[in-house]
């Protein structure tokens, strides 16, 4: 039971914005929520909106838009790269 969320290691080094920003494609997707980077590349495709709701906030910190369409705990299911 458990896990999920990407193939990203988790780590306790925070990611830097300038990291973040270098994720910014369907092949390497991280968005930035909550103080949380994740690691969204092995879920675009089953995204209901589609993966270019997500990938066009790749690289970046999405809490606004994520936070206006989603509830917070639907990221249970993800684990986290580690802290922005």
């Amino acid at each position: 039971a458990g896990g999920g969320g990407g193939g990203a290691q988790r780590r306790e080094k925070a990611v830097t914005r300038a990291e973040l920003s270098t994720h910014a494609s369907h092949d390497d997707c991280w968005v930035a929520l909550y103080g949380a980077v994740y690691d969204f590349t092995d879920f675009l495709d089953d995204h209901p909106a589609g993966a270019e709701a997500i990938v066009k906030y790749g690289g970046t910190d999405g809490t606004a838009i994520f936070d206006s369409v989603h509830a917070r705990d639907m990221l249970d299911d993800f684990a986290p790269v580690g802290p922005l």
